[in-house]
């Protein structure tokens, strides 16, 4: 018998004892501890070493940073790197988050408050942007003009907001910290206002390149919604959804309307001035101070403007 062969035969009697239990011979069986409270032996133990049960973190503990920032018609203002403060509150019993309180700011300036509650919606509870407003100051940057700079209140009819990426709290009826590894806001806000002449301004935002990441403290609640996720670019192929994020464009030859994208449509140089013909694309500025392009509204049925000089 090769050497080999003797060292196979040799393991091989090892694996058979072991799996027979025996030892010397004997009959007995032999019992084994396997970490989870069970035993080989078919006597049932308890586990003395249980896994800890999981349990909030503690909401001294909590801490939360910005990213990204708010688009507007002038540029964006950056809350990178800045300052958060964050609250929130949970079901008592489920855990989920289903209200968060969010105050951006600028070196204590150009401050963005928001508040998301979660409503009834059709189908199931969503979160829902219930209020919003900015105090603009020479903190935002060279984007935001002077008369910006004062207190602007959201318009309701005119926003809309979201939240993605809240952690449910394992134990509901205690605080504690709501994790966000990358917690992201969706929407756009329409605000209102009086500039120090009393004339009204409108200023518009988007939210879906701001966020916030690490975890924020939060205390059971009164709140009877768990909210779902919101979901982006439901039934629309191109341009800009009921969040405003952008869901892409058309390929060469089909113009996005509506949503969807059809072949034709608007062409952007034109291609004559009679009945019949297609209008090239026209830029106006509008009473905000934002970009109104007139193929923006291709596929309308009708479009009247009005268009006012002052002099």
């Amino acid at each position: 018998m090769n050497r080999f062969l003797r060292i196979g035969l040799f393991y091989s009697a090892m694996f058979a004892v072991g799996c027979s239990g025996s030892s010397g011979g004997s009959g007995s069986s032999q019992s084994q501890d396997t970490g989870s409270g069970a035993t080989t032996g078919g006597e049932q133990v308890p586990d003395t070493n249980p896994a800890p049960p999981l349990s909030n973190l503690p909401i001294d503990s909590c801490s939360a940073q910005p990213f990204g920032a708010v688009g507007t018609s002038g540029g964006d203002i950056v809350y990178h790197g800045k300052t958060i403060t964050a609250s929130a509150r949970h079901h008592a019993t489920e855990g989920c988050v289903n209200e968060l309180d969010l105050s951006y700011a600028i070196s204590g300036g150009c401050v963005l408050d928001l508040k998301f509650r979660t409503v009834e919606g059709g189908f199931s509870s969503a979160w829902a942007l219930q209020e919003a407003s900015f105090q603009g100051s020479a903190d935002c940057g060279s984007i935001l003009p002077e008369s910006m700079m004062v207190p602007l209140q959201m318009d309701t009819g005119n926003s809309v907001g979201s939240v993605l990426g809240l952690a449910t709290l394992p134990e509901p009826a205690l605080p504690g910290c709501t994790e966000a590894p990358d917690g992201q806001l969706l929407g756009k806000i329409q605000l209102s206002g009086k500039d120090g002449a009393g004339n009204p301004i409108v200023f518009n935002l988007e939210l879906n390149f701001l966020g916030f990441r690490g975890t924020i403290p939060s205390e059971p609640g009164t709140g009877t919604l768990c909210p779902s996720e919101p979901r982006t670019c439901q039934g629309v192929s191109c341009g800009k959804d009921y969040f405003s994020v952008d869901c892409g464009g058309c390929e060469e030859g089909f113009t996005c309307v509506g949503g969807s994208c059809e072949e034709g449509g608007c062409v952007p140089e034109g291609d004559g001035n009679s009945v019949g013909y297609h209008i090239a694309d026209v830029t106006w500025k509008t009473s905000e101070g934002d970009n109104l392009n007139l193929h923006s509204l291709c596929g309308a049925s009708a479009v009247f403007m009005i268009k006012v000089a002052g002099w």
